[in-house]
C-alpha cells in the first residue's frame, strides 16, 4: 500500500481489496502510462475545512476513484460491486493506522455513486466528513480562585477546612 494516505483512503482500500474483485494493481498519486488491467486508482481526496464547534473542525472530503478495466461494460460492473458494497456495509467504512492494523474507528459516507468517464473508465465519486480537534494548549491548573471578587487560595482553604474539622 501507499505511504503517506489517510485513514480514511486507507480504509477505502482495505474495504475495496476485501471484495476480492481480481484488481492486477491499485494506484496511488499517478497512474503509469501503459497500467495494467483491471486496476483501481485512488486519488489525493479533494478537502474543505469547515469550523464545526468550539473545540473541533470539520473536514469535507471528495474522493473520485477510478476504475480501469478493458472496456466500459467491464469497468462500470467493477465499480457497481464496489459502490454496493458501501451501501450494503451501512455507508461505514472502518479506519485503519500507518502498520495496516484497524485502529477501532470508522467514518460514514455521505454520497456514493458512479458514472463513465471515457471507454473503460468508471470513476466512483464518493464524499465523506470527519471531525478533527484543535490542537490545545497544555493547561496548568488555577492555583488562585477569585470568589465574589476576593481572592482564594484553593491549598489554604483545604487546609482551613481539615484544622475546623479536628
Amino acid at each position: 500500500m501507499a505511504r503517506n494516505i489517510s485513514p480514511e483512503v486507507a480504509g477505502f482500500v482495505h474495504f475495496i481489496d476485501a471484495l476480492n474483485l481480481g484488481f492486477a494493481k491499485s494506484y496511488f498519486g499517478e497512474v503509469p502510462e501503459g497500467f495494467a488491467t483491471p486496476s483501481i486508482y485512488y486519488p489525493p481526496p479533494e478537502r474543505e475545512s469547515l469550523p464545526f464547534s468550539t473545540g473541533s473542525y470539520q473536514v469535507e472530503y471528495a474522493l473520485y476513484i477510478k476504475v480501469f478495466d478493458k472496456d466500459s461494460l467491464s469497468s462500470d460492473y467493477l465499480a457497481e460491486q464496489i459502490t454496493d458494497a458501501i451501501m450494503t456495509a451501512g455507508r461505514k467504512i472502518p479506519t485503519y493506522d500507518a502498520s495496516g492494523v484497524k485502529d477501532g474507528h470508522w467514518f460514514h459516507v455521505n454520497e456514493c455513486s458512479a458514472r463513465n468517464i471515457e471507454t473503460g473508465v468508471t470513476q466512483i465519486y464518493i464524499t465523506y466528513k470527519v471531525q478533527r480537534g484543535y490542537y490545545e494548549e497544555p493547561v496548568t491548573p488555577a492555583r488562585v480562585i477569585h470568589y465574589a471578587g476576593l481572592p482564594t487560595n484553593v491549598e489554604e482553604d483545604s487546609q482551613n477546612e481539615q484544622q475546623t474539622e479536628e
